[in-house]
Order: structure tokens, then C-alpha cells, then sequence
């Protein structure tokens, strides 16, 4: 026997706003290894419209799941 689940009203509207030409801007640049990078703020600057438009807010937040201290091949 299978049990459905319902999605919820906050799961329809995330993936409401998930689109396959939904381009991010590569703002940012990382020199020693020459290549682009889309940055947190390049994501919600993509995201947050849609995710308005579809009732949701985004509340940033964070949790330090490790640090490491070494050492670079420059020292």
C-alpha cells in the first residue's frame, strides 16, 4: 500500500518559480582560478521577484557547519 502526501502550499509556490531559462548573472570573478561565479546575492537578485510574485519571503539565515584554518600555496 502506497501513501500519498499532498505538497504543501509553500512547496507549490517554490516550485512555481522554478523555470528552465531562469538565468543567474555571474557577478562575481575568482582570479587564481579564472572562472565566474554566481554569488548569494546574484541568486536572490534572480529569485526574488519570482518568489514574491508567488507569495513567498525570503529570510536570509546562516549556521557555521565548519572552519579550517590553513595554509595557501602564496602563504
Amino acid at each position: 500500500m502506497t501513501m500519498e502526501t499532498k505538497p504543501s502550499p509553500v512547496a507549490l509556490a517554490l516550485l512555481s518559480v522554478l523555470k528552465p531559462d531562469l538565468y543567474v548573472r555571474k557577478a562575481g570573478r575568482n582570479r587564481e582560478q579564472n572562472y565566474n561565479y554566481a554569488s548569494e546575492a546574484d541568486f536572490l537578485e534572480a529569485v526574488r521577484p519570482l518568489l514574491a510574485a508567488a507569495g513567498v519571503a525570503v529570510v536570509p539565515s546562516y549556521t557555521v557547519l565548519d572552519t579550517h584554518d590553513g595554509q595557501t600555496k602564496a602563504g
